[in-house]
């Protein structure tokens, strides 16, 4: 008797919405392409510079989803922000979570008029849908924990694969 290693290759097909979503079905993939929640994740989708964890932002975080790095450009932006918002979390439209919502609704605005960039927190499977914050924000509550005071303008960011 003899070991014997063989490589072999397994051939998966799925099917892939608008937004990245896969499917194993045809039929559902069509269902949820026809959703609002799937349109609202296309779009919101083209607003996100770059994906990734919370541990490579803040050096420690969830495991449960990632965060996107949001560049806001306009009013619609923000307005596709809290739609998805609304869809995902559905909750954050009722009457007790106003105030998170309403709060939410002032980082955004302020991050846009500001040209900060905006952490939002993803669940893998589009489950939950945060916003944690803008850059601007941590930074300045990072100096004030520390004693500083922190002047600045925020900079255009520049794409490093130039």
């Amino acid at each position: 008797m003899k070991q014997v290693s063989v490589k072999e290759e397994i051939s998966v097909t799925y099917w892939e919405a608008i937004d990245g979503t896969r499917f194993k079905d045809q039929a559902e993939c069509e269902i949820y392409e026809r959703s609002a929640k799937c349109l609202l994740l296309s779009k919101y989708n083209r607003l996100v510079i770059k994906k990734t964890f919370e541990f490579n932002i803040f050096g420690c975080g969830s495991e449960d989803g990632y965060v996107d790095i949001v560049k806001l450009h306009s009013k619609k932006d923000i307005e596709i922000i809290m739609q998805t918002l609304g869809v995902i979390n559905p909750h954050m439209l009722k009457e007790d979570s106003k105030e998170r919502y309403d709060k939410y609704q002032d980082i955004l605005e302020k991050a846009c008029s500001e040209n900060d960039l905006v952490f939002i927190f993803r669940g893998y499977d589009n489950n939950s849908f945060y916003i944690e914050g803008a850059l601007s924000d941590r930074i300045y509550n990072i100096a004030k924990a520390c004693g500083h005071t922190i002047k600045y303008e925020l900079m255009e960011l520049e794409d490093e694969t130039n």
